[in-house]
């Protein structure tokens, strides 16, 4: 009996079949799975949900209301949460969506209500997905993320609205030999579309992979813009002072490399590789490398273009930082705040 081909741990997949993908209508259900999608990017859905006590602990039981009226001292009772993810940027991004997430209920009677009216209260069932072609995100998921920015919500791009689609079933993408497809089917509305600007989604790794397998000299790689341009380039030097934690940073991915510890991870959709080195002093370096290119990055584009991509990179660098601070450094080394990449 199939299980949607996932590699599922026992907390994934109890979620798996009795959560994910059953339509939603209650607004408090609505906004913990929001707090879940924003506080997921960088980090696995699975490591998110063994966490989800954690965030449920230290975000009051995912009240909106009060989370919406937070304070700098709930800011830092939040963080300092046994297990919390210590990133501010995402507790800051949580309490703000809070608000604007009871503006929305204000304006439509509920959050749900406006959510449910992007597919006509019905979950879809678009082609091809129960077979196993099933995007990172999609044209609805595009549009949604859109309105919800434009509103002032953050950390719910495409991507992660997709996400937040699936669980809340407004997309029913288990597979066809999964028994929660027919049941989910059977016992909610649905209707059945074709997909929905797809192409784009899942075209990065495929392209990134063809970019890769031509010879260097033949590449074609975008020329700078000949408007004023914003530069990304992520410090070289972070956590000077800090003392790393050897037995800390094998377990979190580092490998050993004679005295120092170098760890790699892939950022924006795996388009490029954040490359980290520990040496034996403690200092971290790093190299944001253009996968395409093979090259270091450094990103060229015009003003207009450049906040939402930029902002990206930057959101996916500052929590891997924060995620070393947290897993790899002794507290008691100099509380030196790690430097940040900014345009």
């Amino acid at each position: 009996m199939g299980y949607c081909n996932f590699n599922l741990s026992e907390v994934g997949q109890k979620f798996h079949d009795e959560e994910w993908g059953v339509p939603v209508h209650d607004d408090r259900k609505q906004f913990e799975f929001l707090v879940l999608a924003v506080m997921q990017c960088g980090f696995t859905w699975d490591m998110i949900l063994r966490k989800r006590n954690v965030f449920r602990q230290a975000f009051d039981g995912f009240d909106f209301d009060r989370i919406a009226a937070y304070t700098d001292a709930d800011i830092d009772r939040v963080l300092a949460t046994p297990g919390m993810i210590h990133s501010l940027s995402k507790v800051k991004a949580i309490i703000g969506n809070a608000q604007i997430f009871r503006d929305l209920r204000t304006a439509h009677g509920s959050f749900s209500a406006f959510l449910w009216s992007y597919t006509g209260g019905r979950t879809i069932v678009y082609n091809g997905h129960a077979q196993g072609n099933v995007p990172a995100g999609n044209g609805l998921s595009a549009r949604i993320s859109r309105d919800l920015r434009r509103l002032g919500m953050k950390y719910l791009g495409p991507t992660s609205m997709y996400l937040h689609l699936q669980t809340c079933g407004l997309v029913n993408d288990h597979s066809d030999d999964c028994p929660r497809f027919d049941f989910i089917n059977a016992h909610y509305p649905t209707i059945r579309k074709r997909r929905d600007h797809e192409g784009a989604m899942q075209s990065t790794a495929a392209d990134v992979k063809a970019q890769a397998a031509i010879p260097p000299k033949k590449r074609k790689l975008p020329k700078p813009a000949a408007e004023p341009v914003w530069e990304f380039r992520p410090p070289d030097v972070i956590f000077r002072g800090r003392r790393a934690v050897p037995e800390r940073l094998k377990p979190f991915g580092f490998r050993a490399d004679g005295k120092s510890f170098h760890y790699e991870t892939p950022l924006v959709d795996g388009l490029f590789t954040l490359s980290v080195v520990v040496d034996e002093m403690g200092s971290v370096r790093t190299q944001l490398v253009d996968r395409a290119s093979g090259g270091e990055y450094v990103q060229h584009l015009v003003p207009a273009a450049a906040g939402a991509f930029v902002g990206r990179v930057r959101r996916e660098f500052d929590d891997l930082l924060d995620r070393i601070n947290a897993a790899c450094f002794d507290a008691s080394s100099a509380p030196v705040s790690p430097g940040r990449a900014s345009p």
